[in-house]
């Protein structure tokens, strides 16, 4: 009887793809993300940090924040107590906006590697919503929690824990930015427009922020851990 001959490479790929719950050959696998998640992590904490240092400075900056409420005066001419939280507030912007991209690229990356080691878990939304499902309105009360939880599956095997304290959360942290300040009239100055002390606005949004990024910390180094078993697993099988 004639030897068998042996496959090739790529004749092993696709057998393997035909078989989705075979690990893949390391070669269909894109890397890890992992400088990504840490940088994701980094900000997460800056941010979280931030929030707290926005609370602290919202106390004696409160007088001049009831006299904006009550008598409409600018916030632009306030003392040096309130300028300080003003200026503590636009960094956590700024930290709010790095952490957006930086989480966003690392979803991304992690999106990826998902759909190529598991193809057969299913990734509901797709990869734009990554990045739009964030910022566009209505949609963004779940489609960020679906994406998360998809790509959590794709990466993670075995029990999971819920999502759902991250994601609650995560939404009073952001609906409590929103009773901070509103845009006011052509002067391109902001007035406070909510009749709420600004130490339990902002301490609300403190601890709701905190609670999030933990939890969000958590929930990278989890599908990152996961990732990493998954890479080992197809290079060991390769």
């Amino acid at each position: 009887m004639a030897d068998s001959v042996p496959s090739t490479p790529r004749e092993e790929a696709t057998l393997s793809q035909l078989n989705p719950y075979e690990p893949r050959p390391p070669a269909l696998i894109p890397p890890v993300p992992a400088r990504a998640a840490q940088v994701a992590v980094v900000v997460a904490i800056c941010l979280a940090l931030t929030q707290v240092l926005v609370f602290v400075a919202s106390i004696p900056a409160r007088p001049v924040a009831d006299r904006i409420l009550q008598e409409g005066v600018s916030a632009a001419v306030g003392p040096p107590f309130y300028l300080i939280f003003s200026q503590i507030s636009g960094l956590a912007q700024v930290l709010a906006l790095g952490g957006f991209v930086a989480g966003c690229l690392w979803l991304h990356g992690s999106r990826a590697f998902a759909v190529a080691a598991r193809p057969e878990i299913l990734q509901e939304r797709g990869p734009v919503w990554v990045w739009l499902g964030w910022v566009v309105p209505v949609v963004s009360l779940w489609f960020p929690l679906q994406v998360v939880a998809d790509i959590r599956r794709g990466c993670v095997r075995g029990q999971q824990r819920s999502l759902g304290a991250w994601w609650a959360a995560w939404l009073v942290f952001v609906f409590s930015l929103f009773f901070r300040f509103s845009s006011s009239s052509g002067d391109g100055s902001f007035r406070l427009t909510v009749d709420m002390p600004l130490p339990v606005v902002e301490g609300i949004g403190a601890a709701a922020g905190v609670v999030a990024l933990v939890l969000w910390i958590r929930t990278i180094r989890e599908i990152t851990a996961g990732q990493r078993e998954l890479a080992e697993r197809a290079a060991a099988a390769a």
